[in-house]
């Protein structure tokens, strides 16, 4: 995602919410927990960029 932001793909405000998941499935792996559903969301957000 860094690259991507760095080259320029989305805006400043299409980022907020991925990293935003990427602390969410931190914090749900902790100790070796699984972090379900976050590739569902995140293929979600990633499409919207397309559209």
């Amino acid at each position: 995602m860094k690259i991507a932001e760095l080259l320029g793909y989305g805006d400043k405000k299409n980022y907020k919410p991925m990293y935003q998941q990427i602390d969410d499935l931190d914090k749900k792996t902790v100790g070796g927990k699984w972090g379900k559903g976050w590739f569902e969301k995140i293929g979600q957000q990633l499409a919207a960029w397309r559209a």
